[in-house]
């Protein structure tokens, strides 16, 4: 016990702390040659001990185990002092890891950030792009139905270019049936042989009443049976002069009923009518302006 006393004096001289002093001691002990010693010294008495201790130098086995000690101390002293150095090493590595960890974060969230802008970016050009999209759809769909509208009108028009050409061709072919004799007396009115010499003609304003005074001239002769025919053409370069010379209806024909009294004034008998009375036949309808209803051409009527 003693011993232990000693060895714990000597420890606190040297200032080194307990904790570290006993762990040192515990390694000391599991020496073989300071354990033979301590046994000699437990085996002999305690006053030679102390006597020992007193009067004399540590022996050669103390001054060995001493030796050890300081040696062990040191070498204890050099493992912390590497301890220490590796300690800082390690500080100065995780001071870095640190450093380069907030970097890393810093370069995460530009990252990041610089992702949000792009897609919010992507995300504008795209609806932009729809809304141009939309707008380009609009137009066309807009365009395809007016040149539907159009094609409409078109086809509308040459619908009815269709049936005017169809309508003039039948009245040609009509004229064309008239006896030879009587297209050559019509000479003078619709000149050339082919159809549209026979429509330019029969279109003419002054060509129109001297067609109605070739009519009168035949049906008041009693030359009648081309009657209808005659009439047909009539009515078709009436309503072509009408339409296409004039931007409103120039002419229209006369109104008169039959059994009304005949007037000089307003319509022209037949050669073989009476003076006066009633109104019995209509042969052909007279011309008056459509504006003012003066009388253009009387019509010619039967008086019976």
């Amino acid at each position: 016990m003693k011993i232990l006393k000693a060895i714990i004096n000597w420890l606190r001289q040297k200032g080194i702390r307990m904790e570290k002093g006993k762990k040192l001691l515990l390694r000391l002990l599991e020496e073989p040659e300071i354990m033979q010693r301590i046994r000699e010294i437990c085996a002999a008495s305690d006053s030679d001990i102390i006597a020992e201790d007193e009067a004399k130098p540590s022996s050669r086995n103390d001054e060995k185990g001493m030796k050890k000690i300081n040696a062990e101390l040191v070498r204890q002293k050099n493992e912390i002092q590497d301890l220490k150095r590796e300690n800082s090493s390690l500080q100065n590595k995780n001071s870095e890891l640190k450093k380069e960890a907030i970097e890393l974060e810093k370069s995460r969230q530009k990252i990041a950030e610089e992702c949000s802008r792009q897609i919010r970016q992507m995300q504008e050009e795209h609806n932009n792009a729809l809304c141009e999209i939309n707008v380009l759809l609009k137009n066309a769909q807009e365009e395809l139905r007016r040149q539907q509208g159009i094609n409409r009108s078109q086809q509308a028009e040459l619908n009815a270019t269709k049936q005017k050409f169809s309508s003039f061709q039948d009245i040609f072919v009509l004229y064309q049936g008239l006896p030879d004799s009587l297209r050559e007396s019509l000479k003078g009115i619709f000149r050339g042989g082919d159809l549209p010499s026979f429509i330019i003609c029969g279109a003419q304003n002054e060509n129109l009443l001297a067609f109605w005074d070739f009519c009168k001239v035949e049906f008041n002769r009693g030359n009648l049976a081309h009657r209808v025919e005659l009439l047909k053409i009539f009515d078709f370069f009436f309503e072509l002069v009408n339409s296409k010379l004039f931007e409103s209806p120039y002419y229209a024909k006369q109104e008169l009923a039959l059994g009304m009294s005949f007037d000089r004034d307003k319509f022209s008998s037949t050669s073989d009518s009476r003076v006066s009375g009633p109104l019995t036949e209509l042969l052909l309808q007279g011309i008056v302006y459509a504006t003012n209803g003066t009388i253009v051409r009387k019509s010619l009527v039967k008086v019976g």
